[in-house]
């Protein structure tokens, strides 16, 4: 992912809207006009960055909460880009505390496993089991923080972590976000190729940025299937 903000409209069984992801790794401030203006196309969630991967808070999500709360945004979901040589409790705990000081509305904490490239936050240097416990460690001090968490990752991303598609199986009743850039909205590609134990994951993210422009932002798109189970 290595997104600022991810927004993503819903695809329902009858009704299909457009679905987006979007932001290059870096600091932007959202107005109220940008977001009313990807809220317009059919846009109904988003997921903040709220911690980056060098193991900080991200400055900007707070102002991007409140615009989003503005904005009237029923589904407003964070990330944490972990700092894998960080204390994984200390992250989660900084990062809902901020949230919760500023009164930022969210619903869950997704985690972006996947290779980090930020000089000393890696993974690599950790065996695959170590890694593995990192992760429990994570998704632990989400609940531990009464917070609902999500997992974001692909099956190149898991295998490099982790080592194999089949290991680490230890989170099938946390959502699963992947990533799988084919351009169809289905999850059949998962079904042939599943990773981390899931049966069933919760959003993919079918087309990368570098082939959508919405509102002059070049976006990701997303494919949601189940909006009742996706919004709790």
């Amino acid at each position: 992912m290595k997104w600022l903000l991810v927004v993503a409209s819903i695809l329902a069984i009858v009704i299909s809207k457009r679905g987006a992801d979007f932001g290059p790794d870096w600091a932007n401030n959202f107005s109220v006009q940008d977001l009313q203006c990807l809220k317009s196309t059919g846009i109904e969630f988003l997921i903040i960055r709220g911690w980056q991967k060098y193991g900080a808070m991200d400055n900007t999500t707070i102002n991007a909460h409140a615009n989003a709360n503005k904005v009237g945004f029923d589904w407003v979901d964070t990330y944490l880009f972990p700092c894998r040589t960080m204390n994984a409790t200390d992250q989660v705990n900084q990062l809902v505390a901020n949230l919760t000081q500023a009164k930022a509305q969210f619903g869950k904490i997704w985690l972006d496993v996947e290779i980090n490239p930020w000089p000393g936050c890696g993974w690599d240097t950790f065996s695959f089991e170590s890694n593995c416990e990192f992760l429990k460690e994570l998704v632990q001090a989400v609940r531990n923080a009464n917070q609902t968490v999500g997992i974001y990752s692909s099956h190149y991303e898991w295998t490099s972590l982790f080592g194999t598609d089949t290991a680490c199986s230890h989170f099938t009743d946390v959502p699963l976000w992947y990533a799988h850039f084919d351009s169809n909205k289905t999850f059949d590609d998962y079904y042939r190729l599943p990773f981390g134990g899931w049966t069933k994951p919760m959003i993919k993210q079918y087309i990368d940025l570098t082939r959508n422009t919405v509102c002059g932002f070049t976006i990701d798109q997303d494919y949601i299937p189940d909006v009742t189970e996706s919004v709790q």
